[in-house]
C-alpha cells in the first residue's frame, strides 16, 4: 500500500482547546464500549463540567476520559441528513452549574477496520517535537467495512472518510481536528509504547 492511498481518510482529534467545556463522568461505565457502540445505557448518561477545560459549549465536545464524546442535537441531525453510515448515539445529560442541558447526544462509532498499519509511513524531521516524527499511517483497506465513521480493531481513534471532513469544514463544526491520514504526525517516544508500532517499525 502507498500512503497516498490514505489522503482519503482522515482522523478524528481533540484540538485541547481550553475555552470549551470538558466533561467528566459520576458514574461507573465503560466509555470505550459506548465510543465502540457496544453498550447501550438504559438512561441519559449524566455528563459533568470537568476541571481543565472552560465553559464555552461547542457541536463537539471531549472528555478527561477517553471515549466519551458528546455532539449537538444539531450536528447529529446534518450526520442523518448526509446518510453517513458507521455511527449511532445514545442519550446524555450535560451538567453545567446549575443548569442542565438535553441538547447534545453521545457519539458512538460502529464502523471497523483492521488495527492501524504503521509501516506505511515515513520519517520525517519536524522542529516540533524532540524525536524523530513518523508521517502517515493507515489500514488493511479491504478490512474496511465501507462506512463513514470507523474505529481500528483494538483502538479507540475515530477514523472517517474525507466526505464527513468535507461536511465539518461546511458547517463551521468548532472543537474538532480533522487530519489525513497520511499527514498524521507521531513521535518516536510516542510510537516506542505502542507494541503494535514497534513491531512493524522495528523500533
Amino acid at each position: 500500500m502507498r500512503l497516498s492511498e490514505f489522503d482519503r481518510f482522515c482522523g478524528i482529534y481533540d484540538p485541547l482547546n481550553h475555552r470549551y467545556l470538558r466533561c467528566v463522568l459520576r458514574t461507573d461505565i465503560d466509555t470505550r464500549a459506548l465510543l465502540r457502540g457496544e453498550l447501550t445505557p438504559q438512561s441519559a448518561v449524566r455528563v459533568e463540567r470537568g476541571h481543565s477545560g472552560g465553559s464555552a459549549l461547542a457541536d463537539v465536545l471531549f472528555s478527561e476520559i477517553i471515549g466519551l464524546i458528546p455532539i449537538s442535537l444539531r450536528l447529529a441531525a446534518v450526520f442523518e441528513a448526509e446518510q453517513f453510515e458507521g455511527w449511532s448515539s445514545y442519550p446524555v445529560s450535560i451538567v453545567s452549574s446549575s443548569a442542565v442541558s438535553e441538547d447534545y447526544v453521545g457519539l458512538a462509532v460502529t464502523g471497523r477496520c483492521s488495527p492501524i498499519d504503521y509501516s506505511v509511513g515515513e520519517w520525517v524531521s519536524d522542529p516540533d517535537y524532540p524525536s524523530r516524527v513518523l508521517k502517515g499511517q493507515g489500514f488493511d483497506l479491504d478490512s474496511w467495512d465501507g462506512s463513514d465513521f470507523f474505529i481500528p480493531e483494538g483502538t479507540t481513534r475515530i477514523f472517517v472518510t474525507e466526505r464527513v471532513c468535507s461536511c465539518l469544514k461546511r458547517e463551521r463544526v468548532k472543537n474538532v481536528r480533522c487530519v489525513r491520514l497520511s499527514e498524521v504526525k507521531t513521535s518516536e517516544t510516542v510510537l516506542r509504547s505502542i507494541p503494535r508500532a514497534r513491531a512493524q517499525l522495528k523500533l
